[in-house]
């Protein structure tokens, strides 16, 4: 008689980024390999037993009238959906604003993106409270940021609940911001609490955001299209803000977001690139005035490439002014106050600049439009970490960069899928202009292999 061997069976499992994510959250906590929370996961659901069929025929009109009284009491006591619903359709309202339409480009990254970096934020914040410090966290404006701000306002209302001491802390943290979205969304969490307290009446009460901690929208022009607070005010509010708080016990962490990024070509440090009203003089000034300056993007907005060439590659600009780099000054264009100011300021400045630290996503499977891009990114940089609470108690000038591993849910046969979403910017087939993206710039800067790379062929600027 032939003894049979086991087979080991092998397989691939398709999880979405979310559960990705809360897996290996459990393996960590469990100290075990990601497969052992699948395998244990799988044997419990087999193990459980079949249900039994009812000798009752329950009526289709039944099971609806049950669903339907499940899901309303859900909603009756949870009532976030509603707020986000409303706040949603007020900042997509149609009319022109480039915040509703970038809002929809890069969707699932950046709220993957700020699912992951408000947990280390935050985890870092009050490690550095617990020095005595007072935490001034200073947040851009644009989507990214409005994303950050969401999970933050969530975060920190978890982390409020908890206990006394938590709160006594997060007392002295100080949001400072002209994002003025992510300043409605502040509102919106405050409310919800507020309301919420009301409907409890005079039962246990929970606590309300905007009691423990501070949020000051830095003064300035509101500038509806970009959802942000620009100008020389704003400027000014941020400067003042810095120069009244006591150097000693105090440390501004920056929140940064650019229309692009560049990696300069000699240590390849990330610097973004701003075009409109304010944008850049405002990202200049976090720069000079945080101790410590985060910024974040997706990989598809993220090049290794000359300063002057994106901005031709983009825009058809060949003079390398459409995009400006807000690494650099130029004073020509300062009063002779400010062009004193910055040159007072200028090693000060160049030190922080060059300290960024940059958080975005990598591919990890070869199907993958990014994938050759995320391999040179990952080359030029050396050192890369996923956020952790660990290196959130790091000194900032030790931290690496962070990349979070994102993959879309299409596969190389799902080329168009795929391209839609990583090139939003790219306009349709006929419709494009002479100032659009130029596609042999994209090919080459993003490494495309084909198919992805005959998806351009009818878009776009030649």
């Amino acid at each position: 008689m032939v003894e049979r061997k086991e087979r080991k069976l092998t397989t691939t499992v398709a999880l979405t980024p979310n559960l990705e994510a809360r897996l290996k959250e459990r393996a960590v906590a469990l100290e075990v390999y990601q497969s052992d929370v699948i395998r244990k996961a799988l044997e419990r659901f087999l193990d459980e037993p079949e249900p039994k069929a009812s000798s009752e025929t329950i009526k289709l009109s039944e099971i609806r009238k049950h669903i339907v009284e499940a899901v309303a009491s859900n909603l009756r006591t949870h009532t976030e959906w509603a707020q986000h619903t409303v706040q949603d359709m007020l900042l997509l309202a149609e009319g022109g604003s480039v915040f509703a339409e970038r809002m929809e480009h890069f969707l699932d990254e950046k709220r993957y993106l700020a699912n992951q970096l408000v947990p280390w934020l935050i985890e870092r914040i009050l490690f550095l409270l617990r020095g005595d410090l007072r935490i001034y966290l200073v947040i851009d404006s644009g989507t990214s940021l409005y994303w950050v701000f969401r999970v933050l306002d969530e975060k920190l209302r978890e982390h409020l609940a908890t206990d006394d001491k938590t709160r006594d802390l997060l007392k002295r943290l100080v949001i400072l911001t002209n994002n003025t979205a992510g300043s409605f969304s502040y509102i919106a969490a405050s409310n919800a609490d507020r309301s919420d307290n009301s409907r409890l009446g005079g039962g246990k009460k929970g606590v309300v955001l905007a009691d423990h901690i501070k949020c000051q929208v830095l003064g300035g022009e509101i500038v509806t299209r970009y959802a942000a607070t620009l100008g020389p005010e704003t400027v000014t509010s941020l400067r003042r803000a810095r120069e009244n708080a006591p150097d000693s016990d105090v440390k501004f962490i920056g929140l940064l977001a650019g229309q692009w990024v560049r990696l300069d070509e000699k240590d390849h440090h990330p610097i973004a690139l701003a075009r409109g009203f304010g944008q850049s003089a405002f990202k200049r000034e976090m720069l000079l005035h945080c101790d410590e300056v985060i910024l974040i993007s997706p990989l598809a907005k993220i090049f290794h490439r000359p300063y002057a060439e994106i901005c031709e590659g983009l825009c058809n600009d060949v003079s390398g002014k459409s995009y400006v780099d807000v690494g650099e000054v130029d004073k020509s264009e300062l009063s002779a106050e400010e062009t004193q100011y910055w040159t007072d300021h200028w090693e000060t400045f160049q030190t922080r600049s060059q300290a960024v630290r940059l958080v975005t996503t990598f591919r990890t499977k070869p199907d993958q439009a990014l994938y050759a891009h995320s391999g040179r990114l990952q080359q030029l940089f050396g050192r890369w970490a996923e956020p952790t609470q660990q290196s959130a108690h790091t000194d900032f000038s030790s931290l690496p960069h962070f990349h979070c591993r994102f993959d879309l849910p299409f596969g190389l046969n799902e080329w168009k899928e795929q391209c839609e979403i990583e090139f939003p910017h790219v306009p349709p087939v006929g419709e494009a202009r002479p100032g659009d993206v130029s596609l042999a710039f994209l090919k080459e800067a993003f490494l495309l292999p084909e198919p992805f790379a005959s998806w351009l062929g009818p878009r776009g600027r030649k």
